[in-house]
């Protein structure tokens, strides 16, 4: 029995959602809405370090942005085809579909013979199980459903722009772990069900709720925003006593602030510390670089 995939609706006003948002969808429902449609955002140590991650892997790499042909125009037999723009391997490759209503940026697309094979890092670990759902739908996969539905949907982006696209690769940093996701019809109906279900959240008049003791939680950088067990003890006033509210602290700076007050004073770099150098003082003071947040 055939099974349909639900897609979204291509609507010329629209705009095209980011893949990236999309992720966000599958991890938190909540901060997708708080992100891609109120413009929230904050960074954590894990933003900053990611960032930093795909900014050094980007140096390597080349630029490049496909928009695929519309589908009633015939292509143009002197352009080049994007499996020869793809001719060597690709960092930071930008597409974009209107008939999927999606726009992304893939870290990397190698070229295996004649076969597009995307390549995404992620700073984090990997799972340690393969038996993951996300609503109607399994994901038999050592990969977070989140990270899969981005590269399913780079996926699907590349396969948009008739280029051979059979599997993706998530590289995951922390346990140094590379998991393989093939393309298949399962995996068709759920990214399409993740782009319709961003497009039902993201017109909904106010957030959905946040996620229920999840540990998701603590880790997210919006946790101070969203508020989620505020959210629910609010809601459960009269539980509060069977259920009292987490106490999420963010994480301090143990580093010190050094001041230097004796005028005359002097500062040196001293290796891996800084040398303080007192007029009047035959000892001078010397402090690690790494124990400091300010000088």
């Amino acid at each position: 029995m055939p099974v349909r995939i639900q897609r979204t609706p291509p609507s010329a006003e629209a705009d095209l959602l980011p893949v990236r948002m999309c992720n966000e969808l599958v991890y938190c429902p909540r901060l997708f809405y708080l992100e891609h449609v109120q413009g929230y955002f904050v960074d954590s140590a894990d933003t900053v370090e990611g960032r930093a991650q795909h900014e050094r892997a980007s140096r390597v790499g080349r630029r490049k942005t496909i928009t695929p042909p519309e589908p009633d125009l015939a292509p143009d037999p002197d352009d080049p085809t994007l499996l020869e723009l793809l001719e060597a391997p690709r960092r930071n490759v930008s597409l974009e579909s209107s008939s999927l209503g999606i726009r992304g940026q893939l870290d990397l697309v190698e070229l295996h013979g004649s076969e597009a094979v995307i390549v995404e890092a992620k700073h984090g670990a990997a799972p340690s199980h393969d038996e993951h759902q996300w609503g109607d739908h399994p994901l038999p996969y050592q990969a977070w459903p989140a990270d899969v539905a981005q590269v399913g949907l780079y996926m699907a982006l590349l396969r948009e722009s008739s280029v051979p696209c059979h599997r993706a690769q998530l590289l995951y940093r922390k346990n140094r772990t590379r998991t393989e996701i093939p393309w298949s019809d399962a995996l068709e109906r759920f990214v399409h069900a993740v782009v319709l279900q961003a497009r039902q959240v993201a017109e909904l008049p106010l957030p959905p709720a946040p996620l229920e003791q999840s540990p998701k939680c603590p880790r997210c950088s919006l946790h101070t925003i969203c508020l989620p067990d505020e959210h629910h003890a609010l809601q459960l006033a009269r539980e509060l006593e069977a259920a009292p509210i987490r106490r999420i602290v963010p994480g301090s700076d143990e580093r010190s602030v050094l001041h230097v007050l004796t005028p005359g004073s002097t500062l040196r770099k001293d290796g891996q510390g800084i040398k303080v150098i007192v007029r009047g003082i035959t000892e001078p003071e010397r402090v690690l670089v790494k124990d400091l947040a300010q000088v």
